[in-house]
């Protein structure tokens, strides 16, 4: 089963194909405004050029190394800085 509450609409199931910022594209061509954005989990919109850059960019540099990275030795350096 699926306990989202979107994941079924009467009389049929929305269905959607694409989202760029604050709107989803369904596969029937309507566009719609997304008041949900992934429960908050997208503040910033679907699609949003620089998070995609950074996403592309992690990915051609390779992920899953077994071993930390730099960018995880800064965010360990940040955190224990912020956090006593």
């Amino acid at each position: 089963g699926n306990t989202k509450s979107l994941a079924y609409t009467k009389p049929f199931p929305i269905i959607i194909k694409k989202g760029t910022g604050s709107l989803i594209t369904t596969e029937d061509g309507r566009e719609l405004l997304d008041f949900i954005a992934a429960y908050g989990a997208i503040i910033h919109g679907h699609a949003h050029p620089q998070i995609n850059a950074a996403l592309k960019k992690g990915i051609d540099d390779g992920v899953l190394f077994g071993t930390p990275t730099l960018l995880q030795h800064q965010l360990a350096q940040a955190l224990c800085e912020r956090i006593p």
